[in-house]
């Protein structure tokens, strides 16, 4: 954020310069007198603005001898404390946050406490990794439990777990997989042998999240076809245009109807590929005609969870706990949603099906398995958390 600032502050002490006559701009003999006022005000909003930027900082104080949290905000040094005391929290959690067009995904670290009103947000770290760490540090240090609710199961992080260097690989925490018997009708096909599980996940056919997005440029190039084509007859067109033209419809038929294409193939032969083994996990996506591979190796994992089809009663607790986060913890927070609102977002939730299995790493979380049967997704859990605690590494 000091970065961002730097402009906005040199912005406002330029604009101030010009205000008190100290920098004189080659028209000053036609600006009116109120300018020059106005400038001075206008150059104090920016530096302002720049100087919270570039100066601003926050500090958290747990203090465990006097028994209290300081939370203290100020430019460059604290200005503005509040204080916690100590004994209203009991419990360390991690949370994430998805983001969005606005916001960055974060991971918060909050101090909470079954009377505590608003948790405090110790840190919002930008992997999952640096704030694993950071909860870690912080629970070993006040002995409060470490709750990991990142992902759709809590999960409790040992007291003696701490993450090391990157160069060493952690203990996989994770919940314990309780179905270990393949479901009757299995949908991915498994191969195992002493070496590596070797897992094949069957794309999601043709759905409305598959078929929508590429049936949207279709239309668009049928819209586009049916505008121009009969009005637009280049055959006696200079050559600069007919090549303006075929660059047109180039960019406007042929890249939205590729991408119809690609759509089709991928929600008719999609599929996902997933190879575990002591050296990591390695996720191969086959689409109809690009295929991505990413591999994320042992010493990258810390820890692994699966979401399976959320019933109505959890979608209605989470959405009245998105709504009281939004409206700043107040109870009521559900009711200043419009209630149309909150039921599309209860059945959006209840349609997308289970989450499949979240690969908890120090960058972030990666998920595969998406829709797949609840019971499938707990044995390829059971798999894939099996062939990483055999490799004891």
């Amino acid at each position: 954020m000091a970065i961002f600032g730097i402009p906005f502050f040199a912005a406002g002490l330029a604009v101030i310069l010009i205000g008190l006559g100290i920098i004189v701009p080659s028209n000053a003999d036609e600006m009116d007198g109120w300018v020059w006022p106005a400038l001075v005000v206008f150059g104090g909003v920016f530096a302002a603005v720049g100087g919270g930027l570039m100066f601003g900082r926050r500090w958290i104080i747990l203090d465990r001898a006097q028994g209290r949290i300081q939370d203290a905000w100020g430019l460059v040094v604290p200005m503005k404390v509040t204080e916690h005391p100590l004994y209203h929290f009991s419990m360390i959690h991690l949370l994430h946050e998805p983001g969005d067009s606005d916001t960055a995904e974060s991971f918060p670290v909050l101090l909470t406490g079954a009377t505590v009103p608003k948790p405090v947000r110790l840190s919002a770290g930008r992997t999952y990794g640096e704030a694993r760490k950071i909860g870690e540090q912080v629970a070993a240090f006040l002995g409060f439990p470490f709750l990991d609710k990142s992902t759709d199961n809590e999960i409790a992080i040992p007291m003696d777990r701490t993450i090391n260097e990157e160069s060493t690989a952690q203990p996989i925490v994770a919940p314990e997989s309780l179905d270990t018997s393949p479901p009757p009708l299995l949908k991915c096909s498994v191969s195992s042998d002493n070496v590596s599980t070797v897992i094949d996940i069957p794309g999601p056919g043709f759905t409305p999240r598959t078929v929508v997005p590429a049936v949207i440029p279709l239309l668009f190039v049928l819209f586009v076809l049916y505008q121009f084509w009969g009005p637009f007859d280049i055959s006696d067109a200079p050559p600069p245009v007919q090549v303006m033209m075929v660059v047109f419809f180039a960019a406007f038929i042929l890249l939205p109807l590729s991408a119809a294409v690609v759509g089709f193939l991928k929600a008719a032969f999609g599929r996902t590929r997933v190879i575990v083994n002591a050296e990591g996990i390695e996720i191969v996506e086959l689409g109809g005609i690009r295929r991505r591979t990413k591999r994320i190796p042992r010493k990258d994992i810390l820890g692994l969870d699966y979401g399976i089809q959320p019933t109505k009663e959890q979608v209605e607790r989470q959405t009245t706990e998105m709504a009281q986060q939004r409206f700043q913890g107040r109870s009521d927070g559900a009711k200043q949603i419009p209630e149309g609102v909150l039921r599309m977002l209860q059945k959006l939730a209840l349609s997308r099906g289970a989450k499949g299995i979240t690969l908890k790493t120090r960058a972030g979380l990666l998920s595969f398995g998406e829709g797949l049967p609840d019971d499938e997704v707990k044995y390829v859990y059971h798999l894939v958390l099996r062939t990483l605690k055999s490799a004891n590494i």
